[in-house]
């Protein structure tokens, strides 16, 4: 359900098929399995989007003659490619995506838990999109729940291999929701290439693994829930980054290299600990590059599903 970057010309290497990859092979398992048509999505307003981004940068989104900078920004390319859509529409796919989550976020507290095949766009902030995530759909999905559907506090666990940057940054004043991100200490964008900036802004709670601390991971995150989850918390974001596994693609997430086994052991470590506190979990995607990005996310789901 993400974006086909390809069809804008933007050489990023998030590859659109892992969506289809994980439900495909779910299906597979799990015969029941539907597919969810975007139309019933539910809608996110301009003032949906103003609960995480400045006034001025959604104006740009929409300024046909400012969008392609801002854009160009954000997914880090100097020249497009061959191109079959026009860039200017890109901003409706990347909500279609914000859209997803708080659909999820809905499921979540209705049923219990939520898996969305997409979001998890946690480098986004207030001012700007960056890292290849245009706008929070982490952040808005948070507000939005909280203004509409009863929900006071908001837990966000953030296990992609890059720090959650955006969304602390967002959230920097705001008691009602804690962050919780576990992440490479000296990879992007904490590896110095960016100098000084808000990106260096703090979570509620950074668990910062340095390069080949992948045996002590698990440990490492367990103290972290535990200390966490003494909170009382209404709702769980979980931005489920599959680029921390050892066989991502991704240049800049080779600070973390966790096995199949680990992986798995992180992400029911994750569900056990927020449904055994009967908290609703929202999971979205995240982080996950190259052709096998899928594996992770269908080895956890399996396990849920069965």
């Amino acid at each position: 359900m993400a974006p086909r970057f390809a069809e804008y010309g933007i050489p990023v290497p998030l590859k659109h098929d892992r969506s289809n990859k994980i439900f495909h092979a779910l299906k597979k398992q799990f015969p029941a399995l539907k597919e969810t048509n975007p139309e019933n999505l539910p809608d996110i307003s301009f003032d949906d989007l103003r609960l995480a981004h400045d006034l001025d940068f959604i104006a740009r989104l929409f300024d046909p003659s400012l969008v392609a900078h801002e854009i160009k920004c954000c997914y880090e390319y100097e020249q497009l490619l061959s191109a079959v859509k026009n860039i200017d529409e890109m901003p409706a796919d990347v909500i279609t995506q914000c859209r997803g989550t708080y659909a999820s976020i809905q499921k979540a507290l209705d049923q219990g838990s939520s898996f969305f095949l997409g979001g998890g766009m946690h480098h986004a902030m207030s001012f700007a999109g960056r890292g290849f995530c245009l706008l929070n759909d982490i952040v808005i999905g948070a507000r939005k729940a909280q203004r509409e559907l009863g929900v006071s506090r908001v837990l966000i666990i953030d296990v992609d291999a890059h720090k959650g940057d955006g969304t602390a940054q967002i959230l920097q004043r705001d008691d009602s929701i804690f962050t919780l991100s576990i992440h490479m200490k000296n990879g992007w964008p904490l590896d110095g290439s960016l100098g000084s900036g808000p990106w260096e802004l703090p979570s509620d709670l950074d668990i910062e693994i340095l390069p080949n601390q992948e045996s002590q991971y698990l440990e490492l995150l367990e103290s972290g829930l535990k200390q966490t989850l003494k909170q009382p918390f209404d709702l769980g974001i979980i931005v489920l980054g599959a680029d921390a596994w050892e066989n991502d693609e991704l240049p800049s997430a080779s600070g973390i290299k966790l096995s199949d086994k680990q992986m798995l052991k992180r992400d029911q470590l994750i569900e056990k600990s927020l449904s055994s506190l009967n908290i609703p979990r929202a999971y979205v995607m995240g982080g996950g590059y190259g052709q096998h990005a899928h594996i992770p996310y269908v080895n956890f789901l399996s396990e849920l599903l069965d």
